[in-house]
């Protein structure tokens, strides 16, 4: 038979019997540590998977403002100042080989 009761164990018999007869009850279990499982560290990042998107991104954005558009790339990219060396001036286009007639036959 798989199944025990408290009583057949002797030592434990004892055990409870001094117990009942100070007047306390005896109760054996298992209490799990307090810690941090996989189950509550997945809920907790889920959470701050959709704060992130639902709150905290739309938040950013009306805090935030962006600079405004520069006059031009050249004066966004060197600060306004004129540039020290000379453009160089566009190379002279290939020569274009000119269509060649070709005879009949």
């Amino acid at each position: 038979e798989l199944t025990r009761t408290f009583a057949e164990y002797n030592a434990a018999a004892a055990f409870r019997a001094e117990q009942i007869a100070q007047g306390v009850t005896a109760s054996m279990s298992i209490q799990k540590a307090n810690a941090i499982t996989f189950l509550h560290l997945g809920q907790l990042l889920t959470a701050y998977y959709f704060a992130y998107f639902l709150l905290i991104l739309p938040v950013l954005g009306l805090r935030e403002t962006p600079k405004g558009e520069p006059q031009s790339i050249h004066k966004s990219i060197l600060g306004g100042s004129k540039a020290t060396s000379k453009p160089k001036s566009d190379p002279a286009p290939a020569p274009v080989a000119e269509p060649v007639a070709v005879p009949a036959e």
